[in-house]
């Protein structure tokens, strides 16, 4: 079953930002077609295309993979995503960058507070 990315989109944003990258990531991949999935009719026309990925889902699993520091498949995606024909905007690259850095800061927080107090202190 595929649904309109319409749909979909907003769901897997939901569960980014509770946290849950796996779900959103295989909530994407499940229910809405790449772009080399659609079928072409007879005239040319471009059958379920309202159920392929867009830009914001292709921008939703780069965040996805970058929130967990998967830079290769992050890279993957992005690659596909412009192969698409689509390309990020300011916007998902301030998401990405925020995603990634929200990550190193949180598990280096006591080393800088540590500088800050040696510094202070006169010790460093």
């Amino acid at each position: 079953m595929s649904l309109d990315s319409v749909f979909v989109n907003p769901l897997a944003a939901a569960y980014q930002s509770i946290g849950d990258y796996y779900e959103s990531e295989k909530l994407i991949n499940d229910l809405l077609l790449s772009t080399e999935d659609l079928s072409v009719d007879q005239d040319g026309s471009v059958n379920h295309k309202s159920c392929a990925k867009d830009s914001v889902s292709y921008s939703l699993l780069v965040k996805s993979r970058a929130a967990n520091g998967d830079w290769s498949s992050a890279v993957e995606h992005l690659k596909l995503m412009t192969e698409a024909g689509m390309y990020p905007v300011s916007r998902d690259l301030n998401s990405w960058k925020e995603v990634s850095s929200k990550k190193s800061r949180f598990s280096s927080w006591k080393k800088r507070r540590n500088v800050w107090i040696m510094h202070r202190s006169g010790t460093f």
